[in-house]
C-alpha cells in the first residue's frame, strides 16, 4: 500500500508540475504580462510548477519541497495583492493591505523555521518545536489567505466577479486543502499520508480551472 501511495504522490505532483509549467509557457507565449496582475500570475504558475516538481522528485517532507511551497504561497499572495491594487482605491483596503503584510511575515517565518531544521539536527527537542511551529504558521497562513480571498471577491465590482470567480475558487480549494492537511497533522501528531499524496492530484485538477480563468480574464482587472 505504501508503494501505491508513493506512486500516486509522485505522478500526481509530476502531472501538476507539467500542467502549471504549460500554463506558464502559454501565458508567456501570448505575452500576457503587461500589468502587475499578469506578471504575478505568470510567476505563480512557474513557481507552483517548481514546487510540484520538487515534491515529485524529493518527496513532500524534503526541505526543498517545503521551501518551494512557501514560495508558491508568496507568489499567489502577490497575485491577489496585484488584483487588489488594480481596483479602485477604497478606505478599507488600507486595513486589508496590512493583512497582506502580516501574511508575508508569516511566510518569511516559515522559511526561517525550515532553514533552521538542518542546523538543529543534533537537538531532537528543538527540531520538534521547529516542526510544530512551522505547522502552526502554515495553518495561520491558510486561514488568513482564505479571509483575503473572501475579501477580494466581495470588494470587487459585481461585473468583475465573473472574471475572477474561477481563480478565487481555485485558490480557496488549494488553501482549504492545505488547512485540512496541516490541522489534522497538528492535532493527531502524525501526517495524513492520504491527504499528502493526493495533494498533487488535486493540484493537477485545479490547473485546467486556472487555465479557464486566464481565458476568461486575460487582463486580470
Amino acid at each position: 500500500m505504501e508503494a501505491v501511495y508513493s506512486q500516486i504522490g509522485i505522478w500526481g505532483h509530476a502531472g501538476a508540475a507539467f500542467l502549471f509549467a504549460a500554463l506558464a509557457v502559454w501565458q508567456a507565449q501570448r505575452r500576457l504580462y503587461e500589468n502587475a496582475s499578469q506578471k504575478t500570475l505568470l510567476a505563480a504558475y512557474a513557481i507552483t510548477a517548481f514546487w510540484a516538481l520538487a515534491v515529485a522528485v524529493d518527496g513532500p517532507n524534503a526541505t526543498i519541497g517545503k521551501l518551494a511551497e512557501t514560495l508558491r504561497n508568496f507568489a499567489w499572495l502577490g497575485f491577489m495583492f496585484a488584483l487588489l491594487s488594480s481596483g479602485e482605491k477604497r478606505a478599507e483596503t488600507r486595513t486589508v493591505k496590512l493583512i497582506y503584510v502580516v501574511l508575508s511575515l508569516v511566510l518569511a517565518a516559515q522559511i526561517i523555521c525550515e532553514a533552521l531544521v538542518p542546523a538543529l539536527a543534533g537537538h531532537a527537542t528543538l527540531v520538534i518545536v521547529s516542526g510544530y511551529t512551522g505547522l502552526l504558521l502554515r495553518m495561520l497562513f491558510a486561514i488568513g489567505a482564505l479571509v483575503l480571498i473572501h475579501n477580494l471577491y466581495t470588494v470587487s465590482a459585481p461585473q468583475a466577479r465573473w472574471g475572477i470567480r474561477l481563480a478565487m475558487g481555485s485558490l480557496a480549494a488549494i488553501w482549504t486543502y492545505d488547512l485540512n492537511l496541516y490541522t489534522i497533522t497538528y492535532l493527531t501528531r502524525q501526517t495524513s499520508v492520504e491527504l499528502l499524496v493526493m495533494r498533487g492530484v488535486v493540484m493537477a485538477l485545479i490547473a485546467p480551472v486556472m487555465g479557464m480563468a486566464s481565458l476568461r480574464n486575460t487582463k486580470w482587472q
